[in-house]
């Protein structure tokens, strides 16, 4: 019998939902866990990023595509309601220890990137120039991404 602690419900769900690929354990899930936060999870899957899982010990590029192919429509969300509690079921709430800034940067780069997907950009290459240009400007507004965005992709055309 073995126990698992996890920060929050979110991390709970990828445990949960990263055991059923076929060759990810508990321990090779704990490593992906301790490696990649439940943020970076959906957006490594999102983006279809093996690199990112290849960091965990215990994962090399196979499990890894396999990891990302597997999950690819199985993005794992958590909804969370408008006093900061977590959902888990009609009867189960507690306090999220998630805090706004960490799901406002999400939410900025996920709207940005579906942005450029919708102008008709694939959404890894989306997803890498979304990446660096937030790194560049933190405080940057969501417009001003994805112009600077643009601007990235027609420096990259030329």
């Amino acid at each position: 019998m073995s126990l698992f602690g996890f920060a929050d419900a979110w991390e709970k769900e990828w445990f949960n939902t990263l055991t059923k690929v076929q060759g990810v354990g508990a321990k090779v899930c704990l490593s992906i866990l301790s490696v990649l936060s439940p943020t970076q999870l959906a957006q490594a899957v999102g983006a279809q990023d093996k690199t990112s899982f290849c960091r965990a010990s215990g994962v090399g590029p196979k499990l890894a595509a396999r990891i990302v192919t597997e999950l690819k429509d199985k993005i794992v969300t958590i909804p969370v309601n408008t006093n900061n509690t977590e959902v888990l079921n009609d009867n189960e709430k507690f306090a999220s220890p998630i805090t706004p800034t960490a799901n406002a940067d999400y939410s900025k780069s996920d709207d940005v990137i579906s942005a450029l997907v919708n102008l008709g950009y694939q959404r890894l290459e989306a997803y890498h120039v979304v990446s660096k240009v937030i790194a560049e400007n933190q405080d940057a507004g969501i417009a001003d991404l994805i112009r600077l965005s643009l601007k990235e992709f027609a420096n990259k055309d030329i």
